[in-house]
């Protein structure tokens, strides 16, 4: 007998496929954004991070600038009264555009100067590829310090000198091998020099044209005379702007030591904005201990501008940057850079009159 098998229908119908085939969809479109998602979130804390450690690294360089600013060997401008020799000391950005540094027509005579924003292109012509999207900063002190052994004239005016050896010293010595910018200084005041040239054999003699004319050397020669010191004149530059039509950024600018400007040296991407202000301080006037409940007490006040005929003690930089990759978001961040100015706090310096 002829048994007849009903054959059972394998695999998948159409519809379950059309089914499993949706759902498939679904979860690799779910798991394609998620991952998606989590790389731009990844991205751009990346990028947050990225710009926040370029700003601390930033601010060292900042810190460690400002620091100094004012300083040249023994002598800060802090000390000077009214404006300090090389107050009009000009850096050679090329023959025909010197910048002025120090200014002693203004508040600027101090080691710290600020040029605004629409006169950076005239004032500080580094580069015709850079625009300047802030005001400028301007930082400028001695570097590489080394002591002098001997004022060759005897007397002052000074136009010899004989100095320890620089060897050490590499910008030093190409500031004394390209006729840099040059400053000598007591612990009392200081001169910017024009060298005339450098003699080395048995010791390294410097020698000026016009010779460097110390006031305080007439009346305490022989202290004065231990004292001297020469250094090179050094400057660094901040500011906000864009290279070549680029968004805008931190950048650096500072002298060699032939007096030229190198940059800009990238510091930070992202950056919108940059904002000065300055802290001054004041009232630390020596009390007496018979009063001593009021001693030092004194008093900080902050601008927005270099207001008043003294090194400031602070220095903020008020920073905004972007936080996102996504150029429609616009979000900002504040960032705030205090840099201290060590000759700036006087009051640093007072002690009570026992």
């Amino acid at each position: 007998m002829n048994k007849r098998f009903i054959s059972k229908p394998k695999g998948f119908t159409l519809i379950e496929f059309l089914v499993a085939s949706s759902l498939a969809i679904i979860v690799i479109s779910a798991a394609g954004g998620t991952y998606f998602m989590t790389r731009k979130l990844s991205d751009n804390t990346q990028k947050r991070l990225d710009i926040q450690q370029n700003l601390r690294n930033a601010a060292s360089l900042l810190t460690r600038d400002a620091r100094n600013a004012g300083t040249f060997g023994c002598f800060n401008t802090a000390i000077a009264s009214g404006f300090p020799n090389l107050a009009n000391a000009r850096v050679n950005v090329g023959a025909a555009n010197p910048t002025l540094v120090m200014s002693s027509t203004s508040n600027e005579g101090y080691g710290v100067r600020v040029i605004p924003q629409a006169e950076v292109a005239s004032k500080f012509p580094v580069s015709n590829a850079v625009t300047a999207q802030s005001d400028l900063l301007l930082l400028v002190y001695g570097k590489g310090s080394t002591g002098v052994t001997q004022t060759v004239d005897g007397g002052n005016p000074m136009s010899t000198l004989n100095i320890n050896k620089a060897d050490n010293d590499a910008d030093l010595n190409q500031a004394f091998a390209s006729g840099g910018n040059i400053i000598v200084s007591s612990c009392k005041e200081a001169a910017l020099g024009t060298l005339n040239g450098v003699h080395n054999v048995d010791t390294t003699q410097l020698r000026f044209d016009p010779a460097i004319n110390l006031v305080d050397m007439k009346d305490e020669s022989e202290q004065a005379r231990g004292e001297l010191a020469v250094s090179r004149l050094y400057a660094s530059a901040y500011m906000l702007g864009s290279v070549n039509g680029s968004q805008p950024a931190l950048l650096r600018f500072d002298l060699n030591g032939s007096g030229q400007w190198q940059g800009p040296q990238l510091m930070a991407e992202g950056v919108t904005k940059m904002q000065l202000s300055f802290g001054y301080v004041d009232g630390c006037t020596n009390q007496t201990a018979v009063n001593g409940s009021e001693l030092n007490k004194e008093t900080f006040s902050l601008s927005n501008n270099l207001s008043k005929q003294m090194l400031p003690a602070l220095i903020r930089l008020h920073l905004k940057y972007r936080t996102s990759i996504d150029d429609s978001n616009n979000s900002e961040t504040d960032y705030f850079i205090n840099a201290t100015v060590r000759g700036g706090n006087t009051c640093s310096t007072v002690t009570p009159s026992i």
